[in-house]
């Protein structure tokens, strides 16, 4: 028997109808604004307004939003049939609604275990997601996460689910942290940091990093989140995309120097749809911070007796959606124990359905016991899943060893590679 490599992809998406699909899973008191949100979210999202997202913070409002209609409009500013089609091609996959066209694709494409987030690229947002009462847009939060357990339930082996919540209320919070665990959700969608959320150095987190922690609920961040909106005028658009990742993950060092790593030895951040060139040279930064405050303040190394590479070695993962070949090449500068895979599913911007030739492109020639690490060892650590059960799902559909081996041509990129596809970058 080939040996195949176990993949797990650490990122993928669904974008349920709300009007279709969620609206039964609202409880019957919040009907009447579930229906109005639904009209307004519409009216908000319409051919006009993408107009005003292409033109102040596309990337923001089309790619991270979900919203179809705005990404066309962005596509067609490249004046490219290719990249308005890839966008099309993306909204209209059937695995973002239902499991089995999902558990389908991820078979051809060698996938074993998708984790899965909202934000389909299809003009379906969370319900009561604009809401301006922190409380409804929980109330939203708790529709899509029903939904979600009754769509995994189609395979719990392979579909696990990022658990929506909201932190505006931390009891409550703490409360939809032990639901989820119970529901089979695999972590905690965990928002950048943002003005509308308290600093994530504030005390008043600890009992939700507290459960967290004894229920092994990673927090996930999803690239594209956090503040957004300050950028407007030519360029714009570029400003905003050189700053997306960036701001995802800026808790990274809220987490490292206002001691919850260490309080908390038990909690780990992931970084999703994330690149991750960038790790090194912000690891050193952060040690020198550190170092620098250990010469300068005393008690420092009391609270904080670890260097920030230290808390990144042991309770941080980044989910590489993009790897790219550089990217390969720089892992053990990156950390080889903390690189996670993802496809991106179905997003115009994912690997979908070029799985295995950006396998190819990214990991040929390097030691297949490093690969399987990065594919899916290090993710079933990190998410605690049972690799033993998950065998005979990758012997059946995942991508061998000595396909993955062998790069691809010049040709095959030139001719199969579509436009925005991330993973076939040289950077």
């Amino acid at each position: 028997m080939e040996e195949r490599y176990l993949l797990i992809s650490t990122d993928s998406h669904v974008g349920p109808s709300v009007a279709r699909q969620l609206r039964e899973y609202c409880d019957r008191r919040h009907l009447e604004a579930f229906d109005e949100d639904v009209r307004s979210t519409q009216t908000h999202y319409s051919t006009a307004h993408a107009a005003e997202i292409n033109a102040n913070d596309p990337l923001g409002g089309a790619i991270q939003g979900g919203n179809t209609v705005a990404a066309v409009a962005l596509a067609s500013d490249t004046n490219t049939a290719a990249m308005k089609q890839r966008w099309a091609d993306a909204a209209a996959v059937e695995g973002l609604q239902d499991p089995q066209a999902r558990l389908r694709d991820m078979d051809a494409e060698g996938v074993a275990v998708d984790i899965v987030f909202a934000g389909g690229q299809n003009d379906e947002m969370l319900p009561f997601d604009t809401h301006p009462d922190p409380e409804m847009r929980a109330v939203g939060a708790e529709i899509f996460n029903r939904w979600m357990v009754d769509f995994c339930s189609a395979d719990p082996l392979r579909l696990k689910g990022v658990a929506q919540i909201s932190l505006h209320d931390i009891d409550a919070a703490v409360d939809a942290v032990r639901k989820a665990k119970d529901a089979g959700f695999c972590s905690i969608n965990f928002p950048s940091p943002r003005r509308d959320l308290l600093p994530y150095t504030e005390e008043a987190y600890e009992p939700f990093w507290s459960v967290c922690a004894e229920l092994e609920m990673p927090l996930n961040t999803h690239g594209g989140g956090g503040e957004r909106g300050y950028w407007s005028g030519k360029g714009a658009r570029w400003c905003s995309r050189a700053e997306g990742q960036f701001m995802a993950r800026r808790a990274l060092w809220g987490l490292i120097f206002g001691g919850v790593f260490e309080r908390h030895p038990g909690l780990t951040l992931v970084l999703t749809e994330q690149m991750s060139s960038w790790v090194p040279q912000t690891m050193r930064q952060l040690d020198g911070i550190y170092d620098d405050n250990l010469a300068a303040f005393r008690g420092f190394q009391d609270e904080l007796p670890l260097r920030p590479s230290e808390y990144w070695a042991r309770q941080v993962f980044v989910g590489n959606s993009f790897m790219s070949r550089p990217e390969a090449l720089m892992r053990n500068e990156i950390g080889l124990q903390n690189i996670m895979y993802g496809t991106d599913y179905p997003h115009a911007e994912s690997i979908f359905p070029l799985t295995r030739l950006a396998m190819r492109q990214a990991f040929h020639g390097l030691p297949p016991q490093e690969v399987a690490m990065i594919l899916g060892g290090n993710a079933a650590r990190c998410f605690g899943f049972d690799v033993d059960a998950l065998r005979p799902v990758a012997d059946r559909i995942g991508p061998t060893v000595a396909e993955i081996d062998v790069a691809p041509t010049e040709q095959e990129l030139a001719e199969d590679v579509p436009p925005f596809c991330l993973a076939f970058r040289r950077y």
